[in-house]
């Protein structure tokens, strides 16, 4: 079984046992199956909050969230988050390039776009995600300011070698599912380049 390696630069992740807490519908929302979380893939769940809900689906499954440990937020993570996850914003993820096989966020980037800047965050989760990986992102149908970015970013991931597609989610009515697949021709240096002059990189707090 593959071990992901601490990276005192980038941030350190623990492995852990699998916690079984029931399965629900989320996966699936995402185009994942069940028997995608029992194989060697490494999952990132951007946004994962301080309970660590979709860690179980899977022992791989790690999570980065910046409320993680906030006593205003979540002054008692779950065990599961404790050991699974890191406090980290999503434009700034403390992990090694290429280090997962699917990252994903769900009602988080590319749903609060005033508060979580797409840019940076979707060049962060593409960074770390293998080369023929995927970014998964759950957005609003109907969104004015999504689809406004994505008209813009849509051909600039194109043209730095991220295909894109855009569909409704599997079983929630008010969602999409954004999927952006790094190719093998996929250049982040290109993209964030375009990205910058395109003014789709931008400095939020929360």
């Amino acid at each position: 079984m593959p071990k992901i390696r601490p990276n005192h630069e980038r941030g350190v992740i623990e492995r852990t046992v699998l916690l079984t807490s029931g399965w629900n519908m989320g996966f699936r929302a995402l185009g994942f199956r069940k028997h995608d979380f029992s194989s060697e893939k490494r999952f990132l769940d951007v946004g994962a909050g301080h309970a660590g809900t979709t860690l179980n689906w899977g022992p791989r499954v790690y999570g980065a969230d910046p409320i993680l440990g906030k006593r205003a937020y979540s002054p008692h993570p779950t065990p599961m988050a404790r050991k699974r996850s890191v406090r980290a914003k999503a434009e700034s993820l403390p992990f090694r390039d290429q280090q997962f096989h699917h990252v994903y966020s769900t009602n988080s980037v590319g749903y609060y776009n005033r508060f979580i800047p797409f840019g940076q965050s979707t060049l962060e989760m593409l960074r770390v995600v293998a080369r023929e990986g995927d970014v998964r992102l759950l957005v609003r149908k109907g969104d004015p300011e999504i689809e406004r970015i994505l008209k813009k970013a849509t051909p600039l991931f194109e043209r730095a070698g991220i295909s894109v597609s855009l569909e409704s989610s599997r079983n929630i009515r008010n969602r999409n599912l954004l999927r952006l697949v790094k190719t093998n021709r996929a250049d982040l240096s290109r993209l964030r380049t375009l990205f910058g002059r395109n003014g789709l990189l931008r400095s939020v707090s929360i």
